[in-house]
């Protein structure tokens, strides 16, 4: 099954670190350290020192809600050294655009600089955030941090790509992070998601205490971080326990949870399950494909595939978003099961 798109909280603050979930590869660490953080005064006194570019933020994403992403590019253009600005403008137009055509662009974007050497830090950081090809990412990150070894948001983003070589690797340089950055809202979000997998929920509830976090939704994407890493690992069994708890209003576990069960064999239930989530999300194209994907190569019913792989076609014709190698795929689909029937 297909997982790789995800619905969040819609606030500036979470929309600028949106993409860090599909970024951050997942594995479990040693039990080992004694970890430093900042205090409590000394991260909220951080933080406030960021006021202004968080109420610029705001700003940019409450433009981008009352038209689209271009709405905050005035904004950008004006404020050209907010990495974060960048980034939020980004993952707006993410949502609106798709990962795949927007990372298309931004990597084109890189090319094209470095042909003419007009390449920066930002440039590199940028594209990175939204390669999933993590080898390149490290790549483009190195680079970055070669240009610029301050750049913080690159050093975070590079971090949460070592999850994979255990605790040291990660932890305590975020550690050391945070001393030095104790207001880095990213710092302290990669901390709250990646304790959990290394059995440290004392950091998350460290950085659940700051604002605007909440130990409830870092509890939830600790959930799916685990259930991933399980599906990845081929063992869905293990992470369906986990996505059976998912609540109502959690779209991105019910998903999570519905490929698992497909993964695992249980194929009426994840048909069920996906169902359910196409009543929420109608025109949710991963749900549609998974759909019709259970129907034609797990369960052999070509008449309720093609249903199915229709809706998407009908979807993209009328203007919504399918990237193009998903579309010639159901495209291709289509006409065989019509030529076979």
């Amino acid at each position: 099954m297909q997982l790789n798109s995800m619905r969040g909280t819609r606030s500036a603050f979470i929309a600028a670190i949106l993409l860090m979930l599909v970024t951050v590869p997942l594995s479990c660490g040693a039990l080992a350290g004694k970890v430093t953080l900042p205090s409590h005064s000394e991260a909220v006194e951080a933080k406030q020192a960021n006021h202004d570019e968080w109420e610029l933020l705001d700003r940019a994403f409450q433009l981008s809600a009352e038209s689209d992403w271009r709405a905050a590019l005035p904004l950008v253009d004006s404020n050209p050294h907010s990495v974060r600005l960048q980034a939020l403008v980004q993952d707006l137009r993410v949502a609106s655009q798709g990962r795949d055509v927007v990372s298309q662009d931004y990597e084109a974007r890189l090319s094209e600089k470095r042909v003419t050497q007009t390449q920066m830090p930002l440039d590199y950081y940028l594209a990175a955030r939204l390669c999933t090809d993590f080898d390149q990412a490290r790549e483009w990150l190195e680079i970055a941090l070669e240009l610029d070894p301050d750049f913080v948001l690159a050093t975070v983003l590079s971090l949460s790509l070592k999850t994979e070589t255990g605790y040291y690797a990660t932890l305590d340089p975020l550690r050391r992070l945070l001393s030095e950055h104790p207001g880095c809202a990213e710092a302290w979000r990669l901390l709250g998601m990646i304790g959990p997998l290394y059995a440290r929920p004392d950091l998350a509830r460290r950085a659940a205490a700051l604002e605007p976090w909440s130990g409830n939704e870092l509890e939830t994407w600790a959930g799916h971080y685990m259930a991933i890493r399980y599906l990845k690992n081929q063992e869905p069994p293990k992470a369906i326990p986990i996505t059976k708890r998912a609540p109502e209003d959690d779209f991105l576990g019910r998903l999570i949870h519905a490929c698992a069960l497909g993964e695992a064999g249980q194929y009426k239930d994840a048909i069920l399950a996906l169902e359910s989530l196409h009543q929420v999300a109608p025109d949710d194209m991963l749900v549609l494909f998974n759909l019709g994907l259970i129907e034609m190569q797990s369960l052999h019913h070509p008449d309720k595939a093609l249903f199915w792989f229709e809706q998407i076609l009908e979807k993209a014709h009328a203007g919504h978003e399918v990237s193009f190698v998903r579309r010639m795929q159901v495209e291709a689909w289509v006409r065989q099961i019509r030529s076979q029937s």
